[in-house]
């Protein structure tokens, strides 16, 4: 099963999942995650995880909008394919969240490399 497609089933979020492009990897444990027989956790009970581990959400979407403004006066932003921005733009998302929330949750790390290196593979001819 796709990761959209089961995201979109409203039972599990992306940030619960590793990224691998293209194949659902198993959930991270998390304290909103649901159990076999609670269903999917109260969007207050996933707000408060997420709170706890990347910060006041107007905190983090303030620096994380800075960081992608100063990204986009460069002068090659508007020639980079959609793929290498959209790679800065979520690494520039997770910097927000290193910034604002819990600097040492390595899943935020962990998740910076993973979009670096589905560029790098794609430049390598390892993915289209």
């Amino acid at each position: 099963m796709q990761k959209e497609q089961f995201y979109s089933e409203g039972t599990h979020t992306q940030d619960q999942y590793e990224l691998n492009p293209g194949i659902l990897n198993t959930p991270t444990t998390s304290s909103s995650e649901p159990t076999e027989n609670s269903g999917p956790p109260s969007i207050e009970s996933t707000l408060k995880d997420r709170g706890s581990k990347y910060g006041a959400f107007v905190t983090h979407a303030r620096v994380a909008m800075a960081i992608k403004r100063a990204m986009a006066t460069g002068p090659n932003w508007g020639d980079l394919p959609d793929d290498m921005r959209e790679a800065l733009d979520m690494v520039a998302h997770k910097i927000g969240r290193i910034l604002c929330g819990d600097f040492n949750y390595s899943d935020s790390w962990h998740d910076i490399i993973g979009y670096v290196r589905l560029v790098e593979k794609r430049l390598l001819g390892e993915i289209v």
